[in-house]
């Protein structure tokens, strides 16, 4: 899904609200034209949930976040792709294969509220009639709370370093243990800050969020933890 977007909301799909998937209704962002934070949970979280005869989709997401209209746009565009993307909707009578987009989301942090980081991670799972396989993917969102500035690859570590040299063992060793096999990655791959760009900061380590096939073509979508001490010479101040 981080690729072309395209916009076509199936008119058939019923809401969260007609569905009674929906909690409370809520203030929405400034730009929202899927609905996608109409309703909330019980916690706050933005909710949103779609059905057709053959197709679901079912979002949610935190709305008390900085970056809460980045996450939605995001969404959108990902809600337009799989629209445009999946087979015909079928009928009651007729149903044909199931075909769904999911989102969930998972909350970290680092310091304190005033001068620490935040992150969202958005994991997405797809399923679609004509594809061989799922899909399953991530997409993270960070924010550090004394600038009150996005945290991308290049803002996370001071300029001029180059911390994948010290990345990428961790990352090979901690995918070794998973596997119970040896696991080398294409320096290509591992030394490419483009393999990176999904991250969250905790207290003790940066977690990097790898797309399936991503940094090895035998994993699926994966996570690794890198302590803070492997590479906090390296991090940005106040991170």
């Amino acid at each position: 899904m981080k690729h072309v977007v395209r916009s076509a909301i199936a008119a058939t799909l019923l809401s969260a609200a007609a569905l009674g998937l929906a909690g409370t209704a809520g203030a929405t962002p400034l730009i929202d034209p899927n609905g996608l934070c109409s309703y909330h949970d019980d916690l706050g979280n933005c909710l949103y949930g779609a059905a057709g005869p053959s197709r679901s989709v079912d979002l949610r997401f935190p709305s008390d976040f900085p970056q809460e209209q980045a996450i939605v746009d995001y969404l959108d565009k990902a809600v337009d792709e799989f629209n445009a993307d999946a087979g015909p909707l079928g009928t009651l009578d007729d149903p044909l294969p199931l075909e769904q987009l999911e989102a969930t989301s998972t909350r970290y942090s680092s310091g304190t509220p005033e001068t620490g980081t935040q992150t969202v991670v958005v994991e997405l799972d797809q399923t679609l009639r004509h594809a061989a396989h799922p899909m399953n993917w991530y997409q993270s969102f960070s924010y550090n709370n004394a600038t009150q500035a996005t945290i991308t690859f290049n803002t996370l570590f001071r300029p001029g370093t180059q911390p994948l040299p010290a990345i990428l063992p961790i990352v090979e060793q901690q995918l070794s243990v998973t596997a119970g096999a040896p696991i080398t990655i294409d320096p290509a791959t591992g030394l490419d800050p483009a393999s990176y760009q999904d991250f969250a900061v905790t207290d003790e380590a940066v977690l990097f969020f790898f797309d399936k096939n991503q940094i090895h073509p035998a994993y699926g979508a994966t996570v690794v933890s890198v302590p803070r001490t492997a590479i906090a010479a390296m991090l940005s101040p106040g991170i």
